[in-house]
């Protein structure tokens, strides 16, 4: 009951200001004013709580597409290196293959003793005679 009534007083006021506005216009009265009145009212009128929601939802999109972001080029090639059972370089960010030293150096493997109770083989090297003089 009382938005209707504020409604129509509402429109009432608005009607009233703008037969004011064109009597202002047709009397050549204030024309500077009445020309500002009148282009206000073809735009409708922008709130502050309007432009408060576009700002929040800017900086939430911004935030989604800065995680987004770093899932991307962070988390996700990890996943997918750890799940490939590789090693992730957090400082290069590059994956890397595990490889064994005897592949690089080209040394043959030492293995322990199939019985571990029992004594390593001695490896004895003969070394080269040396020369008498």
């Amino acid at each position: 009951m009382q938005a209707a009534r504020a409604r129509k007083v509402l429109a009432g006021r608005l009607w009233r200001d703008r037969r004011a506005t064109e009597q202002r216009l047709r009397a050549g009265v204030d024309w500077a004013l009445a020309k500002a009145i009148k282009a206000c009212e073809k735009r409708p009128m922008f709130r502050m709580i309007n432009r408060t929601t576009l700002a929040f939802m800017g900086v939430f999109l911004i935030a989604c597409v800065a995680a987004l972001v770093y899932h991307v080029f962070f988390v996700w090639p990890r996943q997918d290196c750890d799940q490939r059972g590789a090693w992730w370089d957090s400082k290069d960010r590059q994956c890397a293959t595990p490889m064994e030293i005897w592949r690089i150096t080209g040394r043959t493997v030492a293995r322990g003793p199939a019985n571990p109770g029992a004594p390593a083989p001695s490896a004895s090297i003969a070394a080269p005679a040396a020369k008498r003089p």
